[in-house]
């Protein structure tokens, strides 16, 4: 579990964001007029990114879980658990994110990732707090939890992952009518360009436009394989990242493909 607010955020300066289709304008609509986003798109897409820019961009808190096929909804809500030889109730990620209500101006980001692998308990548990409702009942504490509209919910899937599908792909149109959509994709190869050569000179690196062009183009075509699931992983922006973090500690342009590649 991870629960990250205020200055643990990373800033959206350590984070390359380059907005292409102007997806952040649209997400932050509907997170202030509805409070439930839907963030689509292949891995790499940037939607984890998103969800930071947009609460950095609303000086708010994030609380942000990655969802498994074995994620039930004790885990994100209330467990007991032991301490110092008695039972207690820890609360959860959602149960933290409801109960942070010291600023009620201040937004409350809950980012549910990978939802497409959650079961019918946790999309069950999404929807109640997604739709009219809005309230979630704790029977471990004997307690309703409201939503306010300062708490908002992004939850984020990737379509290119129809084997990895549980319990979501049967209540895909449920949670299509409660959460707004933005999809996300790959930048396109003369921004992506652009972004490694802002990149690499902030960092003191000398990239020549050639080959900043070939690795975009050469992770371009791993998405099209990825997309037509000829590949299980495609290479994106962040590992051409990562390649120029290993180009500044001194290997070569061509170790650092090897390593990604």
């Amino acid at each position: 579990m991870r629960s990250r607010r205020g200055d643990d955020l990373t800033s959206k300066e350590a984070i390359p964001w380059v907005d292409e289709d102007g997806v952040l304008r649209r997400a932050q609509a509907i997170l202030r007029s509805t409070g439930n986003l839907r963030l689509v798109g292949p891995t790499g897409t940037g939607k984890t990114t998103l969800a930071h820019h947009i609460i950095d961009e609303a000086g708010g808190h994030l609380y942000e879980e990655q969802l498994t096929a074995d994620t039930n909804r004790w885990d994100l809500l209330a467990a007991p658990t032991l301490k110092d030889g008695s039972s207690v109730v820890e609360p959860r990620i959602i149960l933290q994110w409801l109960r942070d209500t010291k600023d009620p101006k201040v937004p409350k980001l809950l980012h549910l990732d990978e939802m497409n692998l959650a079961m019918p308990g946790v999309v069950g548990l999404v929807h109640s707090l997604a739709d009219f409702r809005r309230n979630i009942y704790v029977p471990e504490l004997g307690e309703t939890v409201r939503r306010t509209p300062q708490h908002w919910i992004a939850v984020s899937l990737n379509p290119s992952e129809r084997s990895e599908y549980g319990g979501a792909i049967r209540s895909n149109i449920a949670t299509t009518r409660r959460f707004l959509s933005v999809r996300l994709k790959f930048l396109s190869i003369g921004p992506e360009t652009d972004l490694l050569l802002s990149v690499a000179k902030q960092d003191g690196l000398e990239l020549e436009y050639k080959s900043a062009r070939r690795l975009v183009e050469w992770a371009n075509k791993t998405r099209t394989e990825y997309q037509e699931a000829n590949l299980s992983t495609p290479v994106t922006t962040g590992n051409l990242l990562d390649i120029l973090a290993l180009l500044k500690e001194g290997l070569q342009l061509d170790e650092g493909v090897s390593i990604v590649a």
